[in-house]
């Protein structure tokens, strides 16, 4: 889909993802070593290990690549303008992701800037809201 297919309002369902204790311990020891998200024992203010922001976002990339932008000829992402860390992401759950197309704004004969709002869920609980721009190449 080029940008001219994209229409706000669009929202897409991006599916799940199962959350697990070896995943969320894997991606801290390499890429957010702290305790809270690394020792499967501690008990400190979580109550318990919990996943990583970094890793939360990482899941919602993930969703987002997979079921939406693998369809949208996607030039390049342009920034994150917003993401709000609201619950903790803890082992077992099972993450759903949805997408919201907000904007479609033409910049010339090559490219759209869209924005889209897009959240990752936890029986009804919002984890992750994030707001991002990304370039989007038009029918030619």
């Amino acid at each position: 889909m080029f940008a001219e297919d994209l229409i706000p309002g669009t929202a897409y369902d991006l599916g799940e993802y199962v959350l697990t204790t070896a995943d969320i311990v894997g991606f801290a020891r390499q890429w957010d070593p702290q305790e809270f998200h690394t020792d499967e024992s501690t008990t400190g203010f979580f109550g318990g290990v919990v996943a990583s922001g970094l890793h939360s976002m990482a899941v919602l990339q993930r969703l987002s690549v997979l079921n939406a932008y693998c369809d949208w000829a996607v030039l390049a992402g342009r920034r994150i303008r917003e993401a709000s860390f609201l619950a903790p992401a803890r082992p077992g759950m099972t993450l759903r992701a949805c997408l919201v197309i907000d904007r479609v704004d033409f910049r010339d004969d090559e490219r759209a800037l869209v924005t889209v709002s897009s959240t990752l869920t936890a029986g009804g609980t919002v984890i992750l809201a994030t707001v991002n721009e990304l370039y989007v190449l038009r029918r030619r």
